[in-house]
């Protein structure tokens, strides 16, 4: 009893400090379905609920859903009905890089990118699907420009944040639907198609910025990493938005932007790196931090000295 007990503490103050009901709230009003599904995880049902009352307002007759029976005797397995090429992943410049790499990744590519071409079952005039991604990436910009002003109290300032969230992950996950076999609105055509043109726009971005003179040493989906050879904070960030403009100029609704900074980077192989971050404070001083992505230190089902290890190396 003793043990439950503690149990559901834990998972109370875990929803308490990530504010997981509020965040659920936010994302209920924002779809249009009911808040005990948004807490079952379910992101393509809730797309699907925000896509049926924005095709109904236009008087649009929205497709049956599939029984998960039925879609198996049409395409055989879900997995295989759901196949189509993903992201880009550029083959890696292994080795470690003491100049400073800048990694410049692309801001809600694929919905972007769904803005950008006018994707969607309806096309004329603006397809649904792009609308509603606009609307939702305007509401975010709002409440972001309200987070910025001074003197907010720390209870709004959440508030806020929790808000803008809630936009970000419903934006950001709405490409996932097309690509569900689950889903009303599944259509492997579309998702297959937003995917290539985001390994198109990370190919030509390679391109352009190697026509820099600056040495693309990896890509992942909506990310670059490219090592500038210097050692100067301030000089990399003028490269970087140097780089920007050229590669913004060529889009109307895909915009890259700057990420980060690495101090030290040691590239081993897709998704596997470990890296020094290098923040500029207001104060001006620069802080350094450790980041990790892909390695075995930190794998959950390797040893506490497995991980330790690594960390001091």
């Amino acid at each position: 009893m003793h043990v439950t007990l503690r149990e559901a503490r834990y998972i109370v103050t875990i929803v308490m400090d990530l504010n997981v009901l509020p965040l659920a709230l936010q994302i209920t009003c924002l779809a249009g379905n009911i808040l005990s599904r948004t807490l079952l995880g379910g992101r393509a049902e809730r797309n699907e609920y925000l896509l049926l009352h924005a095709f109904h307002l236009k008087d649009y007759i929205t497709p049956d859903k599939k029984l998960e029976r039925k879609l198996r005797d049409d395409d055989g397995s879900r997995r295989k009905a759901a196949a189509y090429a993903g992201g880009l992943v550029l083959d890696p410049k292994k080795g470690f890089y003491d100049k400073l790499v800048l990694l410049m990744d692309f801001n809600s590519l694929y919905p972007s990118i769904i803005q950008e071409y006018n994707l969607c079952f309806t096309t004329v005039p603006a397809g649904v699907i792009p609308t509603e991604i606009l609307k939702l990436v305007k509401s975010r910009q709002q409440i972001k420009q309200l987070m910025k002003a001074p003197n907010l109290s720390p209870e709004v300032k959440m508030d806020y944040n929790i808000r803008q969230m809630a936009l970000k992950l419903t934006a950001n996950s709405m490409y996932g639907c097309l690509g569900a076999t689950h889903c009303r609105f599944y259509a492997k055509g579309l998702a297959a198609l937003i995917t290539a043109k985001g390994r198109e726009i990370l190919e030509n971005t390679k391109h352009l910025v190697e026509k820099l003179q600056y040495e693309v040493i990896y890509g992942d989906t909506d990310s670059l990493m490219i090592n500038t050879n210097i050692l100067e904070h301030d000089e990399v960030f003028s490269i970087g938005r140097k780089i920007m403009r050229e590669v913004n100029n060529r889009y109307k609704k895909v915009e890259l932007d700057i990420d980060g900074v690495f101090r030290y980077l040691l590239l081993l192989q897709k998704k596997k790196y470990a890296a020094v971050t290098m923040t500029k404070l207001p104060s001006g001083q620069i802080q350094l931090a450790q980041e990790h992505k892909g390695l075995d230190i930190v794998r959950r089902d390797w040893c506490p000295l497995a991980c330790d290890t690594g960390k001091l190396v």
